[in-house]
């Protein structure tokens, strides 16, 4: 993979995130914004053959001063997000690549199949415990093993509009009332 076929791709919204992304920037509490920054100043660690679920590579990138790694693969002419977190020793790379050039088919990033569907789910976006619940949000999903993709301008657009009702910049559709329990 070619660092700035990514960045190029990144810049014009050509990006998706897996579910397992998803989870996983949810866990670090990064926002799709330090993600994207982290991708356009980065810098490929390793490069990952195709062993049948096509190839991919370790993109190293920063968000002001926090590393973030992404492992990046082709989803057609998108690029994959397959995972993003902040790395943790031992995890912090050096660098070295090689560049490789091919045909990119609309494959699943986990299990290699290239049947998928477009569908609506209920998607709920969540930073430093608040919530917001966006039904009808599209994404893909591999008819295979059921990875979801998100796309990256639909999920950009979702981080801005629920910083707009924080900030009272715009206001929700409306509210719901969402029940908490602890287990104890």
């Amino acid at each position: 993979m070619d660092i700035e076929k990514i960045k190029a791709q990144v810049r014009v919204n050509q990006y998706v995130y897996t579910h397992h992304a998803e989870i996983e920037r949810r866990a670090d509490e990064l926002t799709f914004a330090q993600v994207e920054e982290a991708l356009l100043n980065g810098e490929i660690l390793e490069q990952y053959p195709d062993t049948g679920r096509g190839e991919s590579c370790l993109v190293v990138g920063f968000a002001e001063d926090v590393p973030i790694h992404a492992v990046c693969g082709w989803r057609g002419e998108k690029v994959a997000l397959i995972t993003v977190y902040i790395p943790r020793p031992p995890k912090l790379l050096t660098p070295g690549h090689e560049e490789r050039g091919a045909m990119r088919k609309v494959q699943c990033n986990f299990c290699g199949r290239d049947r998928y569907e477009e569908r609506r789910i209920e998607y709920l976006y969540s930073y430093k415990g608040e919530y917001l619940l966006v039904p009808n949000t599209p994404v893909e999903v591999c008819l295979n093993c059921g990875m979801v993709y998100y796309d990256a301008a639909v999920l950009k657009e979702i981080e801005r509009r629920f910083f707009a009702i924080q900030h009272k910049a715009e206001k929700p559709d409306r509210y719901i009332e969402m029940p908490a329990m602890a287990y104890a």
